[in-house]
């Protein structure tokens, strides 16, 4: 039989690899944007950033609404 923790442990573990996959995509984006400016020295580049803004807004939706499961 099945003990409560592991149980509480199984339906949070979607919300944990939701918000990890939306993490490592945010580091990604943002040192590849700040690469981007520092070796071209052009500023204007850092308005790709709001790329990540929607992903950010879709991990919401993600945690809130499907409650951590991803989409199939």
């Amino acid at each position: 039989m099945e003990s409560p923790f592991f149980r509480r442990l199984q339906d949070f573990l979607p919300i944990v690899y939701a918000v990890i996959t939306r993490v490592m995509f945010f580091v990604h984006g943002y040192v590849t944007v700040w690469l981007i400016v520092h070796c071209l020295g052009n500023s204007y580049y850092w308005s790709l950033l709001i790329g990540i803004v929607g992903l950010l807004g879709e991990m919401v939706y993600t945690l809130i609404a499907r409650k951590g499961h991803e989409y199939k």
